[in-house]
């Protein structure tokens, strides 16, 4: 199933939340590893933050909004 479908479920059942930030557990640690400079796993807190962002990301997600997975860059 497509990326878009599989968020719209998962803003509604948490099950599929669950499984679907599980499954990105490496694009969750992507940009605090690159801002850190080091390794990021999940018992680092800036892992905490960025599994806060994704899963608020999840709740305001919009499919007519574009790709849900782009890496921010810093400015």
């Amino acid at each position: 199933m497509e990326t878009a479908g599989i968020i719209m479920r998962a803003q509604t059942d948490s099950a599929e939340r669950e499984l679907f930030i599980k499954e990105n557990t490496a694009f969750i640690t992507a940009v605090p590893r690159a801002a850190a400079g080091h390794f990021v796993d999940e018992n680092d807190d800036v892992f905490s933050e960025a599994l806060t962002v994704f899963n608020n990301a999840i709740t305001v997600y919009k499919e007519e909004k574009g790709y849900f997975h782009v890496l921010p860059k810093p400015v």
